[in-house]
């Protein structure tokens, strides 16, 4: 293999470039990689040889005898090695980094879905029954007004139904200005989270964190207010730090958890 690429009559690079349908296969990258490391194995091999050339010239002066069978031998398998181990480290990097991006397209999917159920229960549960039809009020204390929850209320039940049995997925609404202190960034990472989805309009944040010895793929969605009953609630509410909230505005996040 090495000798063929030398000799120009392989080139799998070449190959992979002109064909980019192939470039998302992780193999294509490692034959590329590979192709990369025979052209550059002449020269490696005879940058060692001088290496040891120079080192037994200086110990053994220009007389004597220069080169022992040993030292051939490491100087013709070190480049070899070389060879043999880089497309293994571009392989292991590539499947981690694929790896990496099926987990955050796990999550923006489970996104997607929370966020449509909670957008549909808002308009056609909410808006309609409560504020067009007065059939039944929603209230913060819903049980003991026999009303409604809440959008935030309801998606925080379902959350807290999810972590009951399902230990490698969890969900949560959080905010900076939140009425109930368990609503808070529990983390310096969701902190961060939160205020870069503050910080940068439309854009997610995604990172990972350990908690209980357990590794996870952390993401957070920017949560916007979706109904006029988000904003009449934390706008009235005593406890709620900021007050001027409007229908669209940025209240918080969903952080989204999904262990690796």
């Amino acid at each position: 293999w090495p000798d063929l690429c030398r000799a120009g009559r392989v080139s799998p690079k070449k190959q992979f470039i002109s064909e980019p349908n192939t470039r998302d296969d992780p193999c294509c990258w490692i034959v590329a990689g590979s192709y990369g490391a025979c052209v550059g194995f002449h020269k490696l091999e005879v940058k060692s040889k001088r290496l040891f050339l120079d080192f037994y010239r200086r110990e053994k002066g220009m007389g004597g005898k220069i080169m022992t069978k040993t030292t051939k031998t490491i100087a013709y398998l070190l480049p070899i090695l070389v060879l043999m181990f880089v497309p293994y480290f571009m392989g292991v990097g590539m499947q981690q980094s694929k790896d990496s991006d099926n987990i955050q397209k796990t999550a923006d999917m489970v996104h997607a879905v929370l966020q449509a159920n909670r957008e549909t229960y808002s308009k056609y549960i909410i808006e309609r029954l409560s504020r067009e039809d007065h059939v039944i009020k929603a209230s913060e204390h819903w049980v003991e007004d026999k009303a409604l929850p809440l959008p935030a209320q309801i998606f925080q039940l379902s959350s807290a139904e999810l972590a009951s049995g399902a230990a490698d997925l969890s969900y949560s609404l959080q905010s900076l200005w939140a009425i109930n202190e368990n609503n808070f960034p529990q983390s310096n990472k969701e902190r961060e989270g939160l205020i870069y989805v503050l910080n940068n309009p439309g854009k997610n944040y995604y990172t990972t964190m350990e908690k209980d010895g357990v590794k996870y793929f952390m993401a957070v969605y920017p949560d916007h207010a979706i109904s006029p009953a988000c904003v009449e609630c934390h706008n009235r509410h005593d406890d709620s730090p900021k007050r001027d909230f409007q229908v669209g505005d940025l209240m918080g996040g969903v952080v989204l958890r999904i262990a690796m």
